[in-house]
């Protein structure tokens, strides 16, 4: 029953990750959001092009929703990072800026997944020490 669950919410994450950039983009307008799509004679390389690199942080997402044991703050870290970073490097790049512009298709989601894998290192770290220092509470307390 848990695998389950761990894989509806893998599914969830990775649909979540992949509309943010368009949703992040929604307070400007439909035309601004409309800006990640691309032409109908390319629709399918460029919708591969924007939801290959947005897997990248969706599987880090995914890793930590595995990897949070007792407590979910590797997911909860990472949630929170990822969604803040997608938000803040989506929400307002213009791609008709530049013809170059659609590079940062590319760096954007390897930026946030840096920042994602270090909260989602902290997460650990952090989860680690509440449980060791609970694990010795308890030890204390049985020696009595």
């Amino acid at each position: 029953m848990i695998i389950k669950k761990k894989i509806a919410y893998s599914i969830t994450a990775f649909i979540y990750m992949n509309l943010l950039p368009y949703i992040s983009r929604l307070p400007k307008g439909i035309e601004w959001a409309q800006q990640y799509l691309p032409d109908e004679g390319h629709l399918i390389a460029g919708l591969w092009l924007v939801h290959s690199f947005y897997s990248i942080p969706a599987v880090l997402l995914i890793i930590s929703i595995y990897t949070s044991k007792k407590y979910a703050l590797p997911f909860l870290l990472t949630f929170l990072t990822l969604t803040f970073a997608t938000v803040y490097f989506n929400h307002g790049y213009d791609l008709s800026s530049c013809s170059t512009a659609t590079i940062g298709l590319v760096f954007m989601p390897i930026i946030t997944s840096f920042l994602g894998g270090i909260a989602f290192g902290l997460g650990h770290a952090i989860q680690y020490w509440i449980i060791k220092k609970t694990t010795n509470v308890k030890e204390e307390g049985s020696d009595n």
